[in-house]
């Protein structure tokens, strides 16, 4: 069977767009459902949060009969993974990330980037939330170097999918494609083929600004990201609460639209880390949008996190926000575009190869 089976109530369209899955809701009964496939041979992608009753549903089922999908893989706890790992109904676990090598000079080289940023926003308040992200990026590199042993010692594999975008991003996305070009993108159209870039490309002189960002403030190191172009070319709206489109019930196609609006408005869009993992929407989101991701290769809060475009590459070289937008407005259009064209294709091939793994592990034999 080509098409993935995912039982799951997020990331639906990014599951059904660019990994030609069919995505059946966990609504009551999704469990015989479950069991039906596997009597055909085939190994469903059940998603699963990191409430612990979710866990306990699918322990029901034969031994390496279920691929699990952690949608919300940062906020699992290694107890949380162990308890995942040992099921015996678990064949493989999907994360949104590569789990990273534990590297101390990694750590060591995100507090100094942090110190750098600090420098430019210096304040007593500001030392003090300096020193708890620190702690908060200890944490979350040794709870990586944790999970990693885990899955070595109980002989689990994990396989990666990029971040993707949100349902709300895909339905404002498609609104904006037919407000504003007069096209419907059919629903198996994926938002990063040639054809969506043809679309958006008839509307590139309306991006009139080098950087965007829209968005929570967040923590201190994303208010480090956005001064970096407060006084720039920059087209920047800020907000208080949760998400780039307001979340919760709050999320509304209007808001979901202005984020679009920004982002296409935009040359290059900052990426900066949530709240903790250094992976965002954003990233997918703004090459969707036809801007360029900035990313940072050393977050304070999740120093072991790797750039998923490849752009920042192995160097040495430490970059504060500031220095790294400094540098970024040295690069001409024709560099710009190259360097989005690259890191486009990156994450694409990154999403088939993993669309690749996922078919070839989902038929089986009981």
């Amino acid at each position: 069977m080509s098409n993935l089976i995912v039982f799951g109530n997020a990331e639906k369209e990014y599951w059904r767009r660019e990994l030609g899955a069919i995505v059946i809701p966990k609504t009551p009964g999704y469990l015989g459902l479950i069991q039906s496939y596997i009597e055909q041979g085939i190994r469903p992608i059940v998603q699963v949060g990191s409430g612990k009753e979710e866990l306990e549903e699918l322990t029901i089922f034969p031994r390496n009969s279920i691929i699990a999908s952690l949608y919300a893989d940062e906020t699992y706890s290694p107890k949380s993974n162990q308890d995942l790992l040992n099921a015996d109904s678990i064949f493989l676990v999907i994360r949104s990330y590569s789990l990273p090598k534990y590297s101390l000079i990694k750590v060591m080289k995100s507090f100094v980037q942090g110190l750098l940023d600090l420098s430019s926003n210096l304040s007593f308040p500001n030392s003090l939330k300096f020193f708890n992200l620190c702690s908060a990026g200890l944490v979350m590199a040794l709870r990586q170097k944790k999970i990693g042993k885990l899955e070595k010692k109980l002989e689990k594999n994990s396989i990666a999918i990029p971040f993707g975008y949100t349902d709300l991003f895909c339905q404002s996305f498609i609104s904006f494609i037919t407000d504003n070009f007069g096209i419907e993108l059919k629903p198996e159209v994926s938002l990063l083929s040639s054809e969506v870039s043809e679309i958006l490309s008839k509307g590139e002189a309306n991006r009139k600004f080098r950087f965007g960002f829209i968005g929570q403030r967040g923590n201190l190191a994303r208010n480090f990201a956005i001064n970096s172009v407060r006084n720039k070319n920059s087209i920047l709206v800020e907000r208080d609460r949760y998400g780039g489109t307001l979340g919760g019930n709050e999320a509304t196609r209007a808001t979901g639209i202005e984020y679009i609006e920004v982002s296409t408005k935009s040359t290059s869009f900052l990426c900066p880390p949530g709240n903790y993992s250094g992976h965002s929407f954003r990233i997918l989101e703004s090459l969707i949008c036809g801007a360029l991701p900035i990313v940072s290769s050393n977050v304070i809060t999740d120093p072991l996190f790797q750039d998923p475009t490849g752009l920042n590459g192995n160097s040495h070289v430490i970059y504060s926000w500031k220095k790294r937008i400094r540098e970024h407005e040295l690069l001409s259009s024709s560099q710009v575009k190259d360097l989005f064209q690259e890191a486009r294709i990156k994450l694409t091939e990154q999403i088939q190869s993993s669309k690749l793994q996922l078919q070839k592990f989902q038929i089986f034999s009981l």
